[in-house]
């Protein structure tokens, strides 16, 4: 089945009779869009653009590489321009991709099997985002029915929503480059963030989504106090089942930190262990912390149940708490305290865990195999 403008072949998407929209909103990215397409186009049966304004040749491209292009306008608005690629899609489901965002392959398959029962209103994808920070880790609700009941809504760091019905993790997951300090600068992304969230703010004062959006961008800004007076606000009003109340805690508690301010960190994290007790980046937290404070034992037992723990897939995380991190820090301890057979152990997991981790193998090194 072929959509309008599409490079896919004629047989059916997944081996069945579902017909998929992959659906794009795009300025400036002809650095970054012809890796995404191709991901794309042999998985798909149309790739819809919207572009809102590019100087280059972006539109172009897109053009050459098969999808469809609509040409629009900036309007400060990234909603809008998402909306107006899940209008103009003609599939029986949307898939949202950003054009900094790579398809890993071996996903179809699983999308293939969510979208097998036939019942599925809506999916999250699995965004991975290299950032200064390492790997991040995100799920978020990329796909939907095309049946007019789903629409984005903010300013920015928009959301999908729609009505309730049968959804789950597609099984998709993505690379995603936009949060390299590269890609950060160009175009001075930064700026534009914070100027539309303070937008949205004004206009939803008391938004907790908001508020955590603006203490990341602060945060990533070097701008920890203004950070933390974000994610306080944040905190005061989310709700516990939120799926932003984990990562929330985690980044108020890096931004205290960031700070130099452990008392307060110290008492977020006690306060939350028990309702995210299972998140091994908030036992991670707290090993840094203890850590920084000299506390030996605390650090111990941190770090240690992050590796009980694992890596999660339950909350938003940085990959390596549950493995590899935690377990550098523990061969490091033991190291510091001279048991070299402890500390090898861990490095050697922490290598094993991580398929290379180069500060794990460069302490095996000093500690020679």
């Amino acid at each position: 089945m072929r959509g309008r403008g599409s490079a896919a072949s004629d047989a059916p998407c997944y081996g069945r009779l579902v017909k998929l929209s992959a659906c794009l909103i795009v300025r400036n990215e002809a650095e970054t869009l012809p890796g995404c397409l191709a991901a794309l186009r042999d998985h798909v049966a149309e790739m819809v653009v919207v572009d809102t304004g590019s100087s280059d040749e972006t539109a172009e491209l897109a053009e050459r590489l098969g999808a469809r292009v609509l040409r629009s306008t900036w309007r400060d608005d990234f909603s809008l321009a998402r909306n107006a690629a899940l209008a103009a899609a003609t599939g029986d489901y949307c898939l949202m991709v950003d054009a900094d965002e790579v398809v890993e392959s071996d996903g179809w398959a699983r999308l293939d099997a969510f979208l097998a029962p036939g019942t599925r209103r809506h999916g999250n994808v699995t965004i991975a985002s290299d950032t200064p920070e390492g790997r991040q880790y995100s799920s978020i609700r990329r796909l939907c029915r095309n049946d007019g009941g789903f629409a984005y809504v903010g300013r920015i760091h928009e959301q999908l929503l729609g009505p309730p019905g049968h959804g789950g993790d597609t099984g998709l997951r993505v690379i995603h480059s936009g949060y390299t300090d590269a890609a950060m600068q160009r175009g001075d992304k930064t700026r534009r963030n914070l100027a539309l969230l303070h937008l949205e703010l004004a206009a939803r004062p008391d938004d907790a989504y908001v508020r955590f959006q603006l203490g990341r961008t602060c945060a990533r800004n070097k701008q920890p106090e203004v950070a933390v007076g974000h994610f306080e606000a944040a905190l005061r009003t989310i709700a516990a089942d939120a799926p932003s109340f984990c990562p929330l805690v985690v980044s108020l508690g890096y931004a205290l930190k960031a700070c130099g301010r452990a008392p307060a960190e110290l008492l977020l994290v006690e306060s939350c262990k028990p309702r995210l007790g299972d998140s091994p980046d908030l036992w991670f937290l707290e090993g840094l912390l203890a850590m920084q404070t000299g506390d030996a034992p605390r650090m111990l037992a941190a770090f240690e149940t992050c590796v009980r723990l694992g890596e999660t897939t339950r909350y938003d995380t940085v990959e390596g708490v549950g493995t590899y991190r935690a377990h550098f820090n523990l061969g490091a301890f033991h190291e510091l305290a001279a048991d070299v057979g402890r500390a090898r152990a861990h490095y050697q997991a922490a290598l094993a865990a991580s398929h290379g981790f180069a500060p794990a193998a460069e302490r095996l090194a000093k500690l020679g195999h």
